[in-house]
């Protein structure tokens, strides 16, 4: 039985992980939407806009996964 859980384990783990980059991606595009909007009205840099997004990130994937 480990035998054949190890097989599903490794036939499963690269489409799950792309599945979750993919949305993790499409995620973090809508959320850098955000944070420019918030960049652009505020006339704030360039560090704030990477800032603001990835301090988003860790909630996204944890939505996605």
């Amino acid at each position: 039985m480990i035998l054949l859980e190890r097989y599903l384990f490794r036939q499963l783990l690269v489409p799950t992980l792309l599945a979750v980059v993919a949305l993790t991606i499409v995620a973090f595009l809508s959320q850098s939407l955000c944070a420019l909007d918030l960049v652009v009205n505020q006339r704030q840099g360039f560090a704030v806009f990477v800032k603001a997004t990835v301090l988003a990130l860790p909630e996204l994937i944890s939505l996605i996964l």
